[in-house]
């Protein structure tokens, strides 16, 4: 006889959303996801929520907005999955491990103090199967020293501890979707957390620090036309935004453009910039030229070096 190992709770309304989104034309972006993060924010408590790709994207991107990056310690546990300690590593940091404690595997709070240097800038505590780290004790340590706090909650969707929930008493919360949480959607995650400021930077650092919507970096004068900080990587697909009207797109898309090609006149008849092939390879065009590969043996003329 074969016995399943699991099954996931998945019922034909979910097959339905899935094939809903699928007929629309928002795969990536669009109202479903910014629905989901405001049922979510209602569901934890928390004012704020971001939806993401990962849990460990969530970790990484708290810690970027946290301005943790290299020269700094983030202590958390050793008792968790690898990704805790490589989105501290990513963002150029070190993970310092202390032990847990015996009965429950959870971060041993009474030995978080200890580990505590000047170069201490967070505490990232794991909490593990539904059960929560002391998070007062936690919290009031965190103050004392002005440390900052990240919950890693991808195994406690729903836990309390001492009338506290995740993400109450730290500076946010990261939660897994993945296929073996409680709540799935096969993979995703999400970060929520009281502090808009921090939802803002974790917003603008997850879809490539573009901090300008496609509205704002199409339309009008641009003096920043990305609004973006090149040295953040997002590590999502994207929030879903809220979509407006039909006539509000078509208010800004038909200036928009016009104005976007009023900037390229000033690059007609420019030659593109030039760097060389790969070995037994004709030479590539790039910036301006972003064009074909050339045949080999023949050289381009000017006009294959304009932009339309």
């Amino acid at each position: 006889m074969k016995i399943e190992f699991h099954r996931h709770s998945l019922e034909q309304v979910d097959i339905d959303n899935v094939c809903r989104v699928l007929r629309s034309i928002f795969l990536t972006t669009g109202p479903v996801t910014a629905e989901f993060e405001r049922r979510f924010s209602g569901y934890t408590g928390l004012r704020h929520t971001v939806a993401l790709n990962s849990c460990t994207a969530a970790l990484h991107l708290a810690l970027l907005a946290l301005d943790i990056g290299p020269g700094d310690e983030v202590i958390t546990t050793p008792m968790t999955f690898i990704a805790t300690a490589t989105a501290i590593m990513h963002t150029g940091a070190t993970p310092v491990f202390v032990d847990v404690e015996n009965n429950t595997g959870l971060l041993d709070v009474g030995r978080v103090e200890h580990a505590i240097t000047p170069r201490t800038k967070a505490v990232l505590p794991v909490h593990l199967y539904g059960a929560m780290v002391n998070m007062r004790s936690l919290r009031e340590m965190g103050d004392r020293y002005k440390l900052s706090i990240i919950e890693d909650c991808a195994h406690c969707i729903e836990g309390e501890r001492d009338d506290v929930r995740p993400g109450q008493l730290s500076d946010a919360a990261c939660y897994s979707f993945y296929a073996t949480k409680n709540l799935t959607c096969g993979e995703g995650g999400a970060l929520a957390t009281n502090d808009a400021g921090l939802a803002e930077r974790v917003n603008i650092l997850k879809l490539h620090g573009m901090s300008k919507d496609a509205a704002s970096r199409y339309s009008g004068p641009v003096r920043d036309p990305q609004g973006s900080r090149p040295q953040d990587q997002a590590r999502s697909d994207g929030r879903s935004a809220a979509v407006g009207p039909r006539d509000a797109h078509v208010q800004w898309s038909g200036p928009g453009r016009h104005h976007q090609r009023s900037r390229l006149d000033r690059y007609d008849g420019q030659q593109g910039v030039r760097r060389s092939g790969r070995p037994g390879r004709g030479p590539r065009q790039g910036a301006l030229g972003a064009g074909p590969q050339e045949p080999r043996g023949r050289r381009a003329g000017p006009e294959s070096r304009r932009l339309p």
